[in-house]
């Protein structure tokens, strides 16, 4: 009987447990838990962008009856210009970087992640309007309206803005290089400031930068921000920033920038561990790298989200504002009003006049 079993072990090709063995626990390789983030998010983004362009929501929106200014015409075309060229040296910049060591590079992983991330740019306005756009500037309306989940009306018109915010995403790159490079050389100066400190002086100075930017974007006609009264400076007026949008934005950018500063000495960042344990090779450990990045960023938008987004609720009152900013959304010639602290939420399923939102005069 002994014999027979040792016959059939030998001809299986295995061997009897010998006493004292143990078998080798499996590594974890996160590096594919970010990637399989990363890819899920790309594969959502795909369905959403293919759903608008599908969609009556992929148009030009018009700026209404209101005429817009010659001041706010002239700067839409000064900024356009100049996003655009900004995104055209990054552009330049991380190409030639990828050319000169003849592979994706880490800076060329992180633009792309910023672009991976891009459609959750409105989630500030998930569940009610908190900024709008200038319509006057060249667009195709929005996807927002087909993020899953949306809560607030007619997403579809808030004029996303091809001249400034794609550059700004692609440009992005940019700002998550100068954070490291400040990171790095406050560490030079200070050695024993913990990783804590630097991401804390990255914040501060990523969030100036956030400030300085969108206060030209406000100052010069395109955007319109309403918010939390108590952490919005000049609320009530045309110039209004929320600095909780300032700090949480500053907050992804920071995100970035850190990941860019903690990679090795070999060039990779730590959503990469475990990628020398992939089986894969070539361009395919390249993407699994690639999208493991996009996962990183992607939390890091989502992030964003989730601090903005319930903000909504707590909005004052909107500042009157004319036809190309408003496009549509609420107030005069809509059914609905503008969100206020006395304006409750409209839901899904909910017809205009079911809730003190509707406005039967037309009014903001």
């Amino acid at each position: 009987m002994s014999a027979t079993l040792v016959g059939t072990s030998e001809r299986l090709g295995t061997e009897s447990p010998r006493a004292g063995s143990a078998l080798t626990p499996r590594r974890a390789r996160p590096v594919l838990w970010w990637a399989s983030l990363g890819a899920a998010a790309v594969v959502l983004q795909v369905w959403i962008y293919t759903s608008w362009v599908l969609s009556d929501d992929f148009r030009a929106v018009t700026t209404g009856v209101d005429p817009v200014p010659g001041h706010d015409k002239t700067w839409a075309w000064i900024l356009q210009a100049t996003f655009t060229a900004g995104a055209l040296f990054a552009v330049v910049f991380v190409v030639r970087k990828c050319v000169t060591q003849r592979r994706l590079t880490l800076e060329a992983k992180i633009a792309i992640a910023w672009l991976a991330v891009m459609w959750m740019d409105p989630m500030a306005n998930y569940f009610r309007p908190q900024y709008m756009f200038n319509s006057y500037y060249i667009n195709f309306g929005s996807w927002a309206g087909h993020i899953p989940g949306w809560i607030s009306r007619r997403g579809g018109n808030l004029p996303f803005a091809l001249g400034i915010n794609l550059p700004s995403y692609t440009a992005s790159i940019l700002a998550a290089i100068a954070g490291a490079k400040l990171m790095a050389a406050v560490r030079a100066r200070r050695p024993r400031m913990g990783t804590a400190g630097l991401v804390l002086v990255a914040w501060l100075f990523l969030s100036v930068v956030v400030f300085a930017v969108e206060d030209l974007l406000i100052h010069t006609g395109w955007l319109v921000w309403n918010g939390v009264p108590a952490v919005t400076l000049w609320h009530g007026g045309r110039a209004a920033i929320p600095l909780t949008e300032v700090l949480a934005w500053g907050g992804t950018q920071t995100a970035l920038a850190t990941l860019f500063f903690l990679k090795d000495d070999k060039g990779r960042v730590f959503t990469e561990r475990g990628l020398e344990r992939v089986t894969a090779s070539g361009w395919r450990r390249t993407a699994v790298s690639l999208f493991s990045v996009i996962g990183f960023a992607t939390v890091a938008q989502a992030a964003y989200g989730i601090i903005s987004a319930p903000l909504g609720f707590y909005v004052g009152k909107w500042t009157e504002v004319p036809s190309y900013i408003r496009n549509g959304v609420c107030g005069e010639g809509t059914p609905y009003r503008c969100p206020g602290p006395e304006v409750p939420v409209l839901l899904p399923g909910n017809p205009p006049g079911a809730t003190a939102e509707r406005a039967p005069d037309g009014r903001p």
